[in-house]
């Protein structure tokens, strides 16, 4: 049994039950961050409360005030969840083929790495308390969107901690990122947000992502991040701060 699967969605429900009728093992916790306002959306997680799976037994479901962006959507998780045994996160357009959940789980289970899809990509993912306790949880001055899983997996090889890719294209759903695709405004925003955590991620690790600590600095280590509000500002301005999904009742 899965003891958490994590989904975060801002669009696209479509995607999101597709993921949901894909789930062929069953799901203790299936937990929701629904990052955005969005009709379709919310009819799809009204399917899912009315039980359109039944393999998954519990279902929770978080509605920030806007967008929490992906790294810190994920930390959500992982710190209100802290007794599973590991957490398996998922992008809203994943299909699970036949049998990858149970790999998932069989690998997880039997080896303290993280374990990502065929290609590497955080995707889909799992990571245990283990590997939390000992690189951290991500960066979340890398928002909304990408290079989190970069940053990560830079930690984590610091750390000692491998990384095991499932024999499977899980994850892969014509070429991904449709949270992105599907809408002209995110697409727009996102090429100069996407571009300057790349920076971030260069400038905390080097040109050749070859620093040993964070910024170099030997009183850093791989764990190390602080709350950037000048960054986080200076992104979500691009962002136009999401009110077009933001959580207002007035």
């Amino acid at each position: 049994m899965i003891p958490c699967l994590g989904v975060l969605v801002l669009n696209r429900g479509d995607l999101f039950l597709r993921l949901i009728d894909s789930i062929d093992l069953p799901v203790q916790r299936l937990c929701v961050v629904q990052n955005g306002k969005d009709d379709i959306v919310d009819m799809a997680i009204d399917q899912l409360a009315r039980g359109r799976n039944p393999l998954v037994q519990q279902v929770y479901w978080e509605r920030p005030f806007r967008n929490m962006g992906v790294g810190p959507a994920w930390n959500s998780i992982i710190k209100s969840f802290p007794e599973c045994d590991y957490w398996l996160i998922a992008n809203n357009d994943t299909v699970f083929l036949p049998g990858d959940l149970a790999k998932y789980h069989e690998l997880t289970q039997s080896n303290d790495s993280i374990i990502a899809a065929a290609n590497g990509a955080f995707s889909c993912f799992t990571l245990t308390p283990k590997i939390v306790a000992e690189v951290g949880l991500f960066d979340e001055n890398i928002w909304p969107i990408y290079s989190e899983d970069v940053d990560y997996y830079i930690r984590a090889q610091r750390a000692g901690i491998s990384r095991i890719c499932i024999p499977s294209d899980v994850g892969f759903s014509d070429d991904g990122s449709w949270t992105i695709k599907s809408n002209a405004t995110y697409a727009a925003s996102n090429h100069s947000t996407q571009a300057s955590n790349g920076q971030y991620v260069t400038d905390k690790w080097g040109p050749q992502l070859d620093f040993q600590t964070a910024w170099n600095h030997p009183s850093r280590d791989h764990r190390d991040w602080w709350y950037d509000p000048y960054r986080r500002k200076r992104h979500s301005e691009i962002w136009q701060n999401f009110e077009n999904t933001a959580n207002r009742i007035l």
